[in-house]
C-alpha cells in the first residue's frame, strides 16, 4: 500500500473521506483505507489491523464496520469517533440496518444480527444452513439471503429479524452463490440468478438478474449476454446496476473485460457501460454514491484489483479512484 496518513478516534470523521477502500500491505494483510472519490486524501483507518476485509458504512456515515483475520476466523469491529472497537468475537460480511441500530453478519454459515453496543444477537436463518450475505428491508424488519443446507438445492430465504419466521421464497437450480439486494421499496428484491440445463459434458447457462416480491413472485427478469455479478439497487428511483462478464467463463475469472449494467425498471431502459480492454470485471456488489450519480465497484487492471468510477449526467464517465491498489469500495453517506 502507498504511503498516506494515519486517522483514529475523532479524527476519522474530520476527514474528508468518500470511499472506504480494503487496500493490501506491503508484506501481505490489507487495510481498510479511506480516499476521496479521486484517489486523493489518503488515509489508513485500520492501521493496527493485519488481515481486513468487507468495510460497510452506516446509514449515517459515522460508523464503519468491518471484518479482521483470515476466514473463518474472523473478528467484526467498528469505527467510529469513540475509537476501534469489537462488535462480535466471530464474524464477517456487516450489513447495516437501514436505521443504523443493528448490524447483520455470517457466523458458520448462519445469518445473525447484533445491536451496535454488540448486545442482543439473534440467529435469523435456519440451522445447519450456508448462507451468503444478507440484505435488509428498507424498515428495517426484515433479511434476505440466499442459503443452501436442509433444502435440497440454494434457496432464496426471507425471514423476520427475531428469527421467528423465515420463508423459503425462491427456489431453482442454480450454478452459484447469489447475493440478494432489497430495493428503497418494500416491494422488491433483486438477484443475480444462473440456471443450468443440459448434460455435465454439455452445460448450457441461463443468466439473469431477477426482481422478486419477498413471497418469491417474480416482477421482472433482465437477461444477460454472461454471468451477472451481485446487483445494487440506487438510493433513489427503481435503477438496479450490477457487472456483467464479456464471456461464458465465470465472473470471478480475472481474463474477462465485461460490463457495468444499469437497468431503469420504471422505465425499461438498459444502458450497457463497456469496460476498457484493460480492465476486467469482477463479480463483487457496485456500490452507489449517496446522491445516485455514481457507481464505484471492483474491477482488475493490469494484474491488480482497482477500484473504478462511473459517473453518470453531464460530464460523466468511467476512470479509477486514483493509483491506489484497491477493491471492495464502500460510499460514505453523507
Amino acid at each position: 500500500m502507498q504511503a498516506c496518513g494515519d486517522a483514529t478516534g475523532p479524527a476519522l470523521f474530520q476527514a474528508d473521506i468518500d470511499l472506504a477502500v480494503v487496500a493490501p500491505l506491503a508484506g501481505g494483510g490489507s487495510h481498510v483505507v479511506g480516499q476521496r472519490v479521486d484517489g486523493s486524501g489518503v488515509v489508513d483507518l485500520t492501521p493496527d489491523a493485519t488481515f481486513v476485509h468487507d468495510p460497510a458504512w452506516d446509514p449515517h456515515g459515522v460508523h464503519l464496520a468491518y471484518a479482521e483475520g483470515r476466514w473463518p476466523e474472523t473478528t467484526l469491529r467498528v469505527l467510529d469517533g469513540a475509537g476501534d472497537r469489537v462488535l462480535v468475537d466471530s464474524g464477517q460480511a456487516p450489513r447495516w440496518s437501514p436505521d443504523g441500530a443493528r448490524v447483520a453478519f455470517l457466523r458458520d454459515g448462519r445469518v445473525r444480527t447484533v445491536a451496535l453496543d454488540g448486545g442482543g444477537e439473534t440467529a435469523v436463518s435456519p440451522a445447519n444452513s450456508q448462507c451468503g450475505p444478507p440484505t435488509w428491508s428498507p424498515t428495517a424488519t426484515r433479511l434476505a439471503t440466499y442459503c443452501d443446507g436442509p433444502l435440497a438445492g440454494l434457496a432464496l430465504m426471507v425471514g423476520d429479524v427475531n428469527g421467528a419466521a423465515v420463508n423459503m421464497v425462491l427456489r431453482s437450480e442454480v450454478y452459484d452463490w447469489v447475493a440478494p439486494a432489497w430495493s428503497p421499496r418494500e416491494d422488491e428484491i433483486a438477484l443475480a440468478q444462473t440456471q443450468v440445463a443440459g448434460s455435465p459434458t454439455s452445460r448450457d447457462y441461463d443468466h439473469a438478474v431477477v426482481v422478486v416480491r419477498p413471497d418469491g413472485t417474480e416482477i421482472a427478469r433482465i437477461a444477460t449476454d454472461g454471468w451477472a455479478g451481485d446487483p445494487a439497487w440506487s438510493p433513489v428511483g427503481r435503477r438496479l446496476t450490477f457487472t456483467v462478464a464479456s464471456s461464458a467463463v465465470p465472473l470471478w475469472s480475472s481474463n474477462t473485460t465485461g460490463a457495468l449494467v444499469v437497468h431503469d425498471l420504471a422505465l425499461d431502459q438498459h444502458q450497457v457501460v463497456p469496460m476498457p480492454p484493460d480492465v476486467a470485471v469482477t463479480r463483487g456488489p457496485p456500490a452507489w454514491s449517496p446522491a445516485g450519480n455514481a457507481v464505484a465497484f471492483t474491477v482488475i487492471h493490469h494484474g491488480q484489483p482497482r477500484v473504478c468510477i462511473v459517473a453518470f449526467g453531464e460530464g460523466g464517465g468511467i476512470s479509477l479512484a486514483g493509483s491506489l491498489v484497491a477493491e471492495s469500495p464502500a460510499w460514505r453517506p453523507r
